[in-house]
C-alpha cells in the first residue's frame, strides 16, 4: 500500500544541502519537481548549517511523523539537530565512499518539544514490494490514476499501443516520464508475482 493510498501526507526532505554545489542542487531540485507537482512539498535542509530546520519543526509540530530514507542520507543528523539535548548517535561520512553510513538499526520514537512525535527508522538498503493489489498501485500513483482506463484499448500495456492516454499525458508534460517508467516497472513486478 502506498502512502497516497493510505491518506498519509508526505514531505520530501533533501538533506545535506551544505555539501551540494549549485549545479548539483539544481539537478536534484529538478528531479524532485514531478513530486512537487503532485502534492509532495520539498524542503531543503542541512543539519550542519541549520538551514530549513525551522520549517521542518513547523511541519512536524502536532503530528506523528515517520522518517524514512536510504542509509546515510542524514536522518539521524537531522534528529540530532532537532533535539540537541538528546544523545543521538551519528556516523561520520565514509572515507572510502564519501557517503554517509548506516547508523540506525532499530526504530526509535522521539517526543518533540513543540508537540508531535517523530519515529526514526533504520535506513532503507533495498526496496521490495509488499503485498499490494494493482488497484493499490494505481491509487498510489495519484498523477497517473486519472488517465487509467482512458486508453483506446482496454488492455493497453502503455508501451507501444496507439492512443495510449498515459503516453500521451507524458508527451504533453502532464505526467513525468520517470513516473510512468516507475509505475510500469512496479506494475510488471506485481503482475509477475501473481499466481496463475
Amino acid at each position: 500500500m502506498t502512502i497516497a493510498a493510505l491518506g498519509v501526507h508526505g514531505l520530501l526532505v533533501l538533506n545535506k544541502l551544505d555539501v551540494l554545489n549549485k549545479p548539483a542542487l539544481a539537478t536534484l531540485t529538478e528531479r524532485m519537481e514531478p513530486y512537487r507537482r503532485i502534492g509532495y512539498p520539498l524542503l531543503l535542509t542541512s543539519s550542519y548549517t541549520a538551514q530549513g530546520l525551522d520549517e521542518l519543526r513547523t511541519w512536524l509540530r502536532g503530528r506523528v511523523s515517520l522518517l524514512v530514507g536510504q542509509s546515510g542520507v542524514g536522518k539521524s543528523s537531522l534528529i540530532k539537530a532537532l533535539l540537541p539535548d538528546r544523545e543521538i548517535r551519528i556516523q561520520a561520512v565514509s572515507q572510502f565512499t564519501g557517503h554517509g553510513t548506516h547508523t540506525t538499526t532499530t526504530s526509535t520514537l522521539y517526543h518533540l518539544p513543540d508537540g508531535g512525535d517523530l519515529v526514526d527508522t533504520p535506513g532503507v538498503r533495498s526496496f521490495e514490494l509488499g503485498e499490494i493489489s494493482l488497484g493499490d498501485l494505481d491509487r498510489g500513483f495519484v498523477d497517473i490514476a486519472p488517465y487509467l482506463g482512458r486508453c483506446r484499448f482496454s488492455d493497453c500495456r502503455h508501451l507501444t499501443e496507439p492512443a495510449c492516454a498515459l503516453r500521451e499525458a507524458v508527451a504533453h508534460g502532464e505526467i513525468a516520464a520517470r513516473r510512468l517508467e516507475s509505475y510500469l516497472q512496479l506494475w510488471a513486478a506485481l503482475k509477475a508475482a501473481r499466481p496463475g
